[in-house]
């Protein structure tokens, strides 16, 4: 399955706030990472994380970095990922932390590892 070209069940983008979209939305990113946290390799406690952040990105975005240029919507898979939300007391003996959180706590080097990506706002031009 490509997770690039994957259409939503209805309209034109995906809207994870929908609930059709959003448990297709985690079906299609499971599969994809094989129902495995992206950083450490579990199968415990995952969730979906937006490598370009819900709360601070407009629903349409160009990405930095890999496929760089190309429009995606901001709920897209390809802006999805697995990662678990339970602390791992090996990787993380005395933070308890989960890989989820440490993602949201280490922007530049989660954007070096490729969990987080810097997002540019699309702005269609008006060609009139």
């Amino acid at each position: 399955m490509n997770h690039y070209t994957v259409q939503p069940p209805s309209g034109d983008k995906w809207d994870f706030k929908n609930p059709r979209h959003k448990k297709k939305l985690i079906e299609i990113v499971a599969r994809r990472d094989g129902f495995w946290c992206r950083r450490c390799g579990t199968s415990n406690a995952l969730s979906l994380h937006h490598k370009a952040s819900r709360g601070t990105t407009p629903p349409e975005l160009l990405l930095v970095g890999e496929n760089s240029g190309k429009l995606y919507y901001r709920d897209d898979p390809f802006n999805l990922i697995l990662l678990c939300m339970y602390p791992d007391k090996y990787l993380y003996p005395a933070k308890n932390m989960s890989c989820h959180k440490w993602v949201e706590h280490n922007y530049n080097l989660a954007i070096k590892q490729g969990y987080r990506v810097r997002p540019i706002p699309y702005k269609q031009q008006n060609h009139s």
